[in-house]
């Protein structure tokens, strides 16, 4: 029987903070296959975002907030924040 791999997982789970809630995100990889290959692509941002602030696997904040959400739809107000616009997150190379 092969242990190495329960013990990798153990090991990256414990140096991670396996447990401990995740509140905001740094980055993301995506992984693009095709049938004549693939790539990956990946995004890594400063300042984090607060998970709060993103929906589903995206690093980057919503665009707009939600107005109303009522089970399975979410309305988004499309609204404009000039002149106190937040600023965006700086991407940064993944390599």
């Amino acid at each position: 029987m092969n242990f190495r791999r329960p013990v990798l997982y153990a090991a990256i789970c414990i140096l991670s903070g396996c447990g401990t809630p995740i509140s905001r995100r740094v980055g993301e990889v995506h992984l693009h296959q095709y049938q004549s290959g693939g790539h990956v692509a990946p995004l890594f941002i400063d300042p984090p975002t607060p998970i709060s602030e993103v929906d589903y696997d995206s690093t980057l904040p919503r665009p707009n907030p939600a107005g109303l959400h009522v089970d399975p739809c979410t309305i988004y107000v499309a609204d404009t924040c000039a002149p106190n616009c937040p600023v965006a997150p700086t991407p940064i190379d993944g390599g």
